[in-house]
């Protein structure tokens, strides 16, 4: 779940370099956790130039996403009585499909 709030911090920065400040980080190490994330989804989440990030496709598909996941699985210590909101799962696909290993 952090690759995740590492995407959104990103995704609403701009840079990686505020992203980074933000989340009290080196810019290195939070690069190398989209690319983690990139590769693990499968598919790029930013255009990357030499001073900004700008969403791809696929970014921008996963940003609206983040309410369903970015309150995660931390328990709450306020007092509210409500129950959680009920989110639809998250699914991704890669494209074009890919064949099982034999």
């Amino acid at each position: 779940m952090l690759h995740l709030r590492y995407f959104v911090a990103v995704a609403e920065e701009g840079t990686f370099a505020r992203a980074a400040q933000r989340l009290h980080m080196a810019a290195s190490p939070l690069s190398q956790r989209i690319k983690y994330l990139e590769n693990s989804l499968g598919t790029a989440l930013f255009v990357r130039a030499h001073h900004h990030v700008d969403l791809t496709a696929a970014g921008h598909a996963l940003l609206p996403q983040r309410a369903i996941w970015s309150n995660d699985s931390t328990p709450s210590h306020g007092s509210s009585n409500s129950p959680p909101p009920i989110s639809p799962p998250l699914s991704m696909s890669v494209w074009p499909p890919t064949s099982p290993a034999n």
